[in-house]
């Protein structure tokens, strides 16, 4: 019923929503900011636009985990305000879930080291809409926190099927499922991609510097370094501690390979 069900009956809504989420998936500050405006515009159209309420629970999410809470752009105060915002959205679109609400609802939880339900809200954005890249990408950020490395990378090999004009986003957790193989070598491939892709994407850049570690390429990892921390601020710090934050790895040994990683690549403690 969900599947067959319109998102939404006004025309203005619609066209509002999909240029609102062009400019998201651009992945920059100014381009979330476009966003936000775009679909809170939409939601004046259609207040029961769910899709919508996703969509901007998408946006706030992605502040909080680049951390850009700080940026002039948003106007917020801290960067837990926009993991609030995330939650108080994707609240909303609850009421009438579609894939990318309990795509936001998977991840939400896989960074908190629920994985079993992060597994299970991506499986439910797949049963909604099979055809939906991200529904599997989804799955596989959740597999790739479990240690299951290998499903993951089959999962990301489903949705370049699906979506072979794929964003940056698709290269990173590959690159991560790589480096938990041990395949170094092609997880340096996929990183550099994403990076080149997205001068934005910092988790690409700083999982590169810990595959460069690995490869005993201390002079890019130097350089990358150098080019990474000219953005660095104080909520999210270019050292061993502050990276490995972001990865709640549900088996020690995944985590400290990557903090291995980092050390071999001369970061701080």
């Amino acid at each position: 019923q969900q599947v067959a069900a319109h998102e939404t009956e006004s025309v203005e809504a619609y066209d509002t929503f999909l240029k609102g989420w062009e400019q998201y998936l651009r992945h920059t500050p100014e381009s979330y900011k476009n966003a936000i405006n775009l679909l809170e515009k939409a939601i004046e159209f259609d207040p029961d636009y769910s899709r919508a309420y996703a969509a901007l629970s998408a946006i706030y999410w992605g502040i909080y985990k680049k951390t850009w809470g700080h940026k002039p752009q948003f106007g917020l105060y801290s960067n837990h305000e926009p993991e609030f915002l995330a939650e108080k959205f994707l609240s909303k679109a609850m009421s009438r879930p579609t894939p990318l609400a309990f795509q936001i609802s998977s991840s939400i939880h896989a960074q908190r080291g629920d994985v079993t339900t992060a597994i299970r809200e991506a499986e439910r954005a797949i049963a909604l809409d099979p055809n939906d890249a991200d529904g599997y990408v989804a799955l596989a950020g959740a597999h790739n926190l479990a240690g299951d490395f290998e499903t993951s990378i089959g999962l990301i090999e489903r949705a370049t099927h699906l979506n072979p004009r794929y964003p940056p986003t698709y290269l990173y957790e590959q690159g991560l499922a790589q480096y938990g193989l041990e395949r170094f070598d092609q997880a340096a491939l996929k990183l550099e991609k994403a990076a080149a892709l997205n001068l934005e994407d910092r988790w690409s850049r700083r999982l590169l510097i810990a595959t460069y570690g690995q490869l005993d390429r201390t002079g890019d990892a130097a350089a990358l370094f150098k080019e990474t921390e000219r953005n660095v601020h104080g909520m999210d710090p270019l050292t061993v501690r502050g990276i490995t934050f972001w990865y709640p790895f549900s088996n020690s040994v995944d985590l400290e390979r990557l903090a291995d990683g980092l050390r071999k690549a001369n970061v701080p403690d």
